[in-house]
């Protein structure tokens, strides 16, 4: 494993670029009229459905670090517990410089609130942390998920109504099927070959993805009006203070080496893509997550290698 010595910031860059190219090659696909904005809708039920579902059960199956209980409680704990407040935090800064309700403060809090938790977390603990446990960190993403669908749509749209129906999308009922195999010992009787065909769609996942993110920007940013205050409030919290949080809690799980890594690297991402899209589809301002994101993902280009090796110094890797 790494020491803070040994961390190379090309190393980081080098994991993050496959992602920002793909970005861009669904920005090029979208500018030359290749892709219409009318697909993005079944795209997108392709990947929450489909691939990304397919992914997740990919890792988690036969996964022996699953069976922790405790870990996974804390895992998902956290996830909720940090992204829920990173949120409402958004909300109480939002209002602080001037943001008003109905004009992008609901969605500048989901869109700073929530971190890129899944797409540049990936190939950024893989390249980091060689050998890292990508189940670890879906039983994370299960938290961030449903701090997504319950916090997250109060802080989008005002209602207060539970809904199981939206909470329970694609990928948090693959999350739960693969915790159910590992728990059951099921796992192990998955043939090879429904195993294979699994992780096989499931690498189409993250690129699908990234393609959905790519055109999204393209259709938003050229008609995005563009405010200095939301992508400087945004990125300042998003990059300078919402990290201590989770820096604080790889601290406390430092012994739990594979969450531990998981929440260093999760300190360092960016603002999420997945706030676009729900405020797109959900009535906010999709604007507003859309200059967060960018803002906070140049400056990530920064502050990404430095957050990776305090964090690893913290737990004393």
């Amino acid at each position: 494993m790494p020491d803070p010595s040994q961390l190379n910031p090309l190393q980081i860059y080098g994991a993050v670029l496959p992602v920002f190219i793909v970005v861009g090659i669904g920005l090029f696909l979208r500018w030359r009229g290749i892709v219409k904005p009318e697909a993005d809708k079944w795209l997108l039920k392709l990947v929450v459905n489909l691939l990304m579902p397919c992914l997740i059960l990919d890792k988690m199956i036969g996964n022996p670090s699953l069976r922790d209980i405790k870990l996974i409680a804390v895992s998902a704990g956290t996830g909720y517990l940090l992204v829920s407040c990173g949120m409402l935090l958004a909300l109480g800064v939002g209002k602080m410089v001037g943001m008003k309700r109905g004009a992008g403060l609901r969605s500048f809090g989901l869109g700073t609130g929530v971190q890129n938790y899944g797409y540049v977390a990936i190939p950024v603990l893989l390249a980091v942390f060689v050998g890292a446990d990508l189940g670890v960190l879906f039983t994370h993403s299960l938290g961030v998920e449903l701090a997504i669908w319950t916090v997250g749509m109060m802080v989008l749209t005002g209602e207060t109504r539970f809904s199981w129906r939206r909470i329970l999308s694609g990928p948090v009922v693959a999350i739960i099927i693969g915790l159910s195999l590992s728990w059951t010992g099921l796992g192990e009787f998955v043939p090879e070959t429904v195993h294979y065909t699994i992780g096989w769609l499931g690498q189409c996942g993250i690129p699908m993805s990234l393609l959905l993110v790519g055109m999204t920007i393209a259709d938003l940013a050229g008609n995005a009006e563009w405010s200095v205050k939301v992508p400087v409030a945004g990125g300042l919290l998003r990059l300078g203070v919402l990290p201590f949080g989770y820096i604080a809690a790889a601290y406390l799980v430092r012994d739990w080496t594979p969450l531990a890594q998981v929440f260093v690297v999760q300190a360092a991402m960016p603002a999420g893509n997945f706030p676009i899209v729900l405020a797109r589809h959900f009535g906010g301002q999709p604007d507003v997550p859309t200059q967060v994101m960018l803002a906070s993902t140049v400056g990530s280009v920064l502050t990404m290698p430095l957050w990776v090796s305090f964090g690893v110094w913290v737990i004393g890797m």
